[in-house]
């Protein structure tokens, strides 16, 4: 269980065929399938990240990448709350400088 000004990110392993969704291209125009890297979700939950990623998967609050394409879990981290949202975007956007193809809300 978290503490109260906790959240944690959680990046999800998505199905190389995400990417032929055009707003998952769009959104990451330098990504080349190619290198092998793998397409990711990065997220940010006042849950465990498990227990968010089960939701995601039944449809609840879920994301349609992560539902549709999800895997499973990589690996999350503890962040402070008041932070959660910023982190989630500037993880997501190095993700994508590293080469990785990655959708976030």
């Amino acid at each position: 269980m978290k503490r109260g000004g906790e959240r944690s990110l959680y990046v999800v392993l998505l199905q190389q065929s995400a990417w032929q969704r055009p707003q998952f291209r769009k959104r990451n125009r330098r990504y080349w399938p190619i290198t092998g890297k793998p397409c990711l979700y990065v997220g940010e939950t006042g849950l465990e990240p498990e227990r968010r990623f089960k939701r995601h998967k039944n449809g609840v609050q879920a994301s349609r990448f992560v539902k549709r394409y999800g895997q499973r879990l990589l690996g999350s981290a503890p962040v402070p709350a008041s932070q959660a949202r910023d982190l989630e975007r500037k993880l997501a956007e190095k993700l994508q400088k590293k080469g990785y193809a990655v959708w976030w809300n």
